[in-house]
């Protein structure tokens, strides 16, 4: 969005002490390595960085305006510079006043997605579902937390009819913390899973971190949520519209004669009370949950089938979380970016629907406290009778062996390289292979190992 140098001094209580020639600006970053001259330049501090002493890079590059917490520079550095500088207090309460500001300016319908897995697919389904006949702007990446949803926010296109937003957490009062600043009319909680019970201790108290995105909901508020979920099911408010997704006829939508198949998933569904039978080009039962999602938010807008049909068929890839990729002989299944005990299940029906041999390589699921074994455990005894050979790699490696039967198919390693020497002795080349761990495991190491070997 649009702002001028005025606006932003008395949004920010700001102080000017260098002026430049340029008075509106449209974008902010916060990482001078990919800034453009369009953007300003907000300087955030961490614990192993201090954005503040970043400020010539920034300006170097041709940024007009830079708003930073702390001085470490003397004006006649930037002498030869077109350039303002805003001190304030603390930056990171400029960026939640700028994004205040902002929402306080737009009356698009704003949707925020939250859940405890697929949340980004749920979201970019959502953005290209209501692209079919909207102008729909979309949080970039999984810029979902106290930092990258106001930066998303302030970056708004001037032009978007329609804002699809992510929020995460990792424990309370942070969606709270979002939802305020963001102010949804649409909600969408996905699901109640582990992530993050490290913190959270139980999923019921997931359940009400999560509950937080209608902290600020009124009677005209909308929340969608997945009816086959056990905790989201005993959801109910007379505050605000809720609508429930799932597989059964209790549900406002929900999908029936399911086909599950190597490269789409096909259902059939009433909308806007006719019949229809859809094909989409993503995988697994869970997908079907999040599409329902998507259906759902174009009957609000009333946006005719045909339309969002016509968009299927050309979805952008970031729906499609699970990359399928075509090696030599081998399909992988790159699904490296995070992990949780159900998203593992439901990759692993993913991988189940294929024929040929197929094989599980799986890292340490990050986040889930003291039961951290016991859940690694439980991903290990789902894969019995679903796949033809299971690879553990990392320090859970053991529990999801112990749960696993066939243990002449079963290899445990701690270590990538470990893995990697004895790949040749485990897999043929021409085998179907889900990839998955939590982020922090960095498993599309995977991926540069099998084509390195094969």
């Amino acid at each position: 969005m649009t702002l001028n140098l005025q606006e932003i001094l008395e949004c920010i209580s700001g102080n000017l002490i260098l002026k430049g020639r340029q008075q509106n600006f449209n974008k902010i970053s916060i990482d001078t390595r990919s800034i453009s001259n369009q953007e300003i330049f907000l300087a955030i501090g961490g614990n192993n960085f201090d954005g503040n002493k970043y400020i010539l890079d920034a300006i170097k590059k041709g940024v007009r305006l830079c708003i930073i917490d702390k001085k470490y520079f003397e004006k006649d550095e930037f002498k030869d510079f077109d350039v303002s500088i805003i001190l304030v207090e603390n930056t990171l309460r400029a960026l939640e006043q700028l994004a205040i500001f902002v929402r306080s300016k737009i009356s698009i319908p704003i949707i925020a997605v939250t859940g405890s897995v697929g949340k980004t697919t749920t979201k970019d389904l959502i953005h290209d579902f209501l692209s079919a006949r909207h102008k729909v702007y979309k949080i970039f990446g999984n810029f979902n937390n106290h930092l990258g949803m106001p930066l998303s926010l302030i970056n708004i296109d001037d032009d978007a009819e329609i804002g699809v937003f992510e929020l995460g957490m990792s424990n309370l009062g942070e969606i709270d913390y979002l939802a305020k600043i963001l102010r949804p009319k649409i909600g969408v909680i996905t699901n109640i899973g582990e992530s993050h019970i490290e913190f959270l201790k139980t999923r019921e108290n997931i359940l009400k971190a999560k509950m937080e995105i209608t902290n600020y909901f009124g009677e005209d508020n909308v929340l969608i949520i997945n009816n086959e979920d056990d905790l989201l099911s005993t959801v109910n408010s007379s505050n605000f519209k809720l609508y429930k997704i799932g597989f059964s006829d209790e549900c406002d939508l929900y999908a029936r004669n399911l086909k599950l198949n190597e490269d789409s998933i096909e259902y059939e569904l009433t909308y806007l009370n006719e019949d229809k039978k859809v094909s989409i080009p993503i995988l697994g039962k869970h997908n079907v949950l999040n599409s329902l999602i998507a259906f759902k938010i174009c009957e609000i807008f009333d946006i005719p089938i045909q339309l969002i049909e016509d968009k299927i068929k050309c979805l952008s890839g970031s729906s499609m979380r699970q990359e399928i990729l075509k090696y030599k002989n081998m399909t992988i299944i790159n699904d490296c970016y995070n992990a949780s005990p159900s998203s593992m299940k439901s990759s692993i029906d993913v991988l189940n629907l294929y024929s040929n041999i197929k094989v599980c390589i799986l890292g340490d699921m990050a986040e889930l406290g003291e039961n951290s074994g016991s859940y690694h455990e439980e991903v290990g005894e789902y894969a019995n009778g679903k796949i033809d050979k299971l690879i553990a790699i990392g320090q859970y490696s053991h529990f999801y062996c112990s749960k696993f039967d066939d243990k002449v198919n079963c290899f445990c390693f701690h270590t990538l390289a470990k893995f990697q020497n004895e790949i040749l002795k485990i897999l043929n080349g021409a085998e179907t292979i889900l990839i998955k761990a939590s982020r922090s495991s960095k498993f599309e190491r995977v991926i540069n190992i099998i084509e390195d070997k094969f």
